[in-house]
């Protein structure tokens, strides 16, 4: 009598957290895609955002933080720059 069943392939790994963090990343770089086509650049203002996601340009804060650390995967790096990042940008606009 057999207790284990007979598996023909091993079972599938799942991604590890990197590999989850770097595809999350990259699908939130992709949903920027049409902010890039439109200004040719993804450095969306902190404040406005954009129409279809109000917290795009925090979230670039963060990405550029996270560039400064050196903790972002190279993949996210290259989709980045491909789509015009500027990773340190001046202070900015301040309207007071």
């Amino acid at each position: 009598m057999r207790f284990a069943p007979p598996y023909r392939d091993p079972k599938p790994k799942r991604p590890t957290r990197a590999e989850r963090q770097e595809d999350n990343l990259l699908e939130r770089l992709a949903s920027l895609e049409g902010y890039f086509h439109q200004h040719g650049h993804v450095n969306v203002p902190q404040v406005k955002g954009t129409a279809e996601w109000p917290a795009a340009g925090h979230w670039i804060a963060r990405l550029r933080s996270n560039y400064r650390r050196g903790t972002l995967p190279p993949a996210v790096v290259r989709e980045a720059e491909r789509m015009n990042i500027c990773w340190n940008p001046g202070p900015g606009k301040r309207a007071w």
